[in-house]
């Protein structure tokens, strides 16, 4: 930004000219003319090159981190061409025309003036071009929907009926559906519990720790927080405690753009035991990169809880995991008798 109070030129007006001209010290000050090009010409340019890709970029590591898993650039097709168009539409656009205005500025005052001048008269036609590019992009169908096909299916007889009738009927219909719903959940629910003790066990095995067993009362723990995740679309610990000792407590999100999530206990406890990769057995020690595995296997661990909650439109699944006696204890000597190497 700069103020002129005392302009060193005079101002010619040219009002057969096609284009607006530039200000009169452009050319004659060079250092004004230079500073006029980078500040309000270049360096908007690049700043916004920069940050759609930073934007881009941060978006796949949120997604990476909540989901657990790498991102899937076929499912946010829109969003990964919109960023990019834009960032290319700008360089394209330009990146020309910065370059000839250097040439005039550091080395030659006539340098293809006439083709710049014509590019600025038609480079104003592709002003508004990166919005149409993003509204055509935004139209494109999804991949998820391309082989979706809509039956309608005419009904052969129609007869009237009471209200009343109806009525009943709609009312014990959605009883039915409540009572066969309630039913799927528990069993469902029941699976998922019997799957995730099942793995951790198997996992616990590998490390020469005993198996746990279900505790009641940390799936009712578990499953009142897992609820509460998926209203609130928050993803961070609980501290929740069994009587007057802490709990210790693994969490797993995964998030979809279309359709069901699926709610999959092998995932989040495969997620969880991955971890070992970065764990050193050789330095025994707690971090944040590795306390899902540690807990997963904590030797002195003895019972564990478990819940999931689906999000209000099904496209996020959160999983608890609550442990007693919690682990991850970094007093001395606890991750030596707790964390041991897997048997060969």
């Amino acid at each position: 930004m700069y103020t002129i109070f005392f302009c060193p030129c005079n101002q010619i007006f040219d009002y057969q000219q096609v284009l607006c001209g530039s200000p009169c010290f452009k050319r004659t000050t060079f250092l004004l003319n230079a500073y006029d090009m980078f500040i309000h010409s270049v360096i908007p340019c690049i700043i916004i090159v920069i940050f759609s890709l930073a934007l881009l970029i941060r978006v796949i590591r949120h997604k990476h981190r909540m989901q657990g898993q790498i991102f899937s650039q076929r499912k946010q097709y829109r969003m990964v061409i919109q960023l990019l168009s834009i960032a290319c539409l700008y360089i394209i656009m330009n990146a020309p025309l910065f370059i000839v205005i250097g040439i005039q500025v550091f080395y030659s005052k006539i340098f293809a003036a006439t083709e710049r001048d014509l590019y600025l008269f038609y480079l104003y036609y592709f002003y508004h071009l990166d919005k149409i590019l993003a509204k055509l992009v935004d139209r494109l169908p999804s991949q998820d929907h391309k082989n979706d096909k809509k039956v309608v299916r005419k009904a052969r007889h129609r007869y009237e009926r009471p209200s009343k009738l109806h009525a009943d009927i709609a009312q014990k219909r959605a009883r039915v559906h409540e009572h066969h719903h309630f039913e799927s959940l528990k069993i469902m629910y029941s699976k998922f519990v019997s799957d995730v003790l099942q793995l951790h066990n198997y996992y616990r095995a590998r490390h020469s720790a005993s198996p746990l067993t279900i505790s009641q009362r940390l799936n009712y723990i578990a499953q009142k927080y897992a609820e509460h995740l998926a209203a609130t679309s928050k993803f961070e610990h609980s501290g929740n405690r069994f009587g007057n000792e802490s709990l210790g407590e693994n969490l797993y999100m995964q998030w979809i753009s279309h359709g069901k999530v699926p709610v999959s206990a092998k995932e989040a406890t495969k997620h969880w035991y991955d971890e070992i990769e970065l764990y050193d057995f050789k330095r025994p020690y707690y971090s944040e990169d590795t306390g899902h595995f540690t807990q997963m296997i904590w030797k002195s661990t003895e019972r564990m809880g478990v819940g999931f909650a689906l999000s209000a439109d099904e496209r996020e699944v959160y999983i608890v995991a609550n442990y007693y006696p919690a682990g991850n204890i970094i007093n001395p000597g606890y991750f030596e008798k707790n964390v041991l190497p897997a048997k060969h």
